[in-house]
Parts: C-alpha cells; sequence; structure tokens
C-alpha cells in the first residue's frame, strides 16, 4: 500500500510517496514503512508493462522524476 503525490513542471510530473504495511503498526499506531520494495510505475492506458521501477528507501520513501503525463 503507497501513499502517492504527484508535482508538475511543465508538461514533466514527479510522482513520490510512502510503501507502508497496514498490517505492521509502529508504537504510535502508523503503518510502518516498507523498505526496498519493487514500484513499478505503469502507462494509463498499457497495464501490461512497466514504464519505470524504482526500490524504496529505508523508510518506504520512493521517487519517480521525469514522469511524463499519462
Amino acid at each position: 500500500l503507497a501513499t502517492v503525490t504527484a508535482t508538475s513542471s511543465s508538461k514533466l510530473k514527479v510522482v513520490k510517496g510512502q510503501a507502508v504495511d497496514p498490517l505492521q503498526l509502529d508504537e504510535h499506531g502508523n503503518p510502518k514503512p516498507i523498505a526496498g520494495a519493487l514500484v513499478e510505475l505503469y502507462d494509463k492506458y498499457d497495464r501490461t508493462s512497466y514504464d519505470k521501477q524504482t526500490v524504496t528507501d529505508s523508510n518506504g520513501y520512493f521517487t519517480f522524476t521525469d514522469v511524463p503525463p499519462g
């Protein structure tokens, strides 16, 4: 499960978020981040192959840069 935000710079976008495990909670009751998770970004119209991929950092965060619309 990931929380995702997108920001725009002209026509290219930045997509970033955090992968968390809602079944594993920390001492404050928040979902624990998933470190080292593979995150794949798919085209809106062709969901059979990914356009980009990255791995989450130690806090579960990931970022895709220069993402075209769609």
